[in-house]
């Protein structure tokens, strides 16, 4: 704080009248929480157990939704923003079941502008890695659609390419 207020304006007048310089602030009494937004349309899906612990806590001190993760994409609330944690995937048919029920219906709805962004969030147990992808222009969908392949998740033994 010193270092904030040493060459502060209001410092320098208080030197020039021989009054002594502020270094420092008192806080006190904490403050007061502000009341929870209530308009907010939001909700939060997460398992049980450990992967769902830090969304069932922000869901605690929130007026947001909050349950159980859904099977697939398409039973989400339309109308609301949404936090989905998905259960560890085990293994190439866990992957796979996931790419149909949730990433291929997240592209999908991306395409239509259904949604406007799907944001991934993953780990390796070690690393984080975040993938966001965003409703893209007619233009892009256009060539998109002569031009990519459908989502296929790797196989099991293909490596790192």
């Amino acid at each position: 704080m010193q270092m904030l207020l040493h060459e502060h304006a209001v410092n320098a007048r208080r030197e020039r009248e021989g009054r002594a310089p502020v270094t420092g602030i008192w806080p006190w009494g904490g403050g007061v929480a502000m009341p929870a937004q209530s308009s907010i349309t939001a909700a939060i899906y997460a398992p049980p157990g450990r992967p769902g612990d830090i969304a069932r806590g922000i869901a605690m001190r929130s007026p947001i939704a909050f349950g159980g993760t859904p099977a697939r994409l398409d039973t989400l609330a339309a109308e609301a923003d949404s936090i989905v944690v998905l259960p560890p995937v085990a293994g190439p048919h866990a992957l796979a079941a996931l790419a149909g029920a949730w990433f291929a219906p997240a592209v999908t709805a991306l395409e239509r502008g259904v949604v406007a962004e799907v944001a991934l969030l993953a780990d390796d147990g070690d690393r984080a890695f975040t993938w966001i992808a965003r409703a893209p222009g007619w233009a892009t969908r256009l060539r998109a659609r002569f031009a990519s392949a459908a989502f296929v998740p790797p196989v099991a033994g293909d490596g790192d390419r």
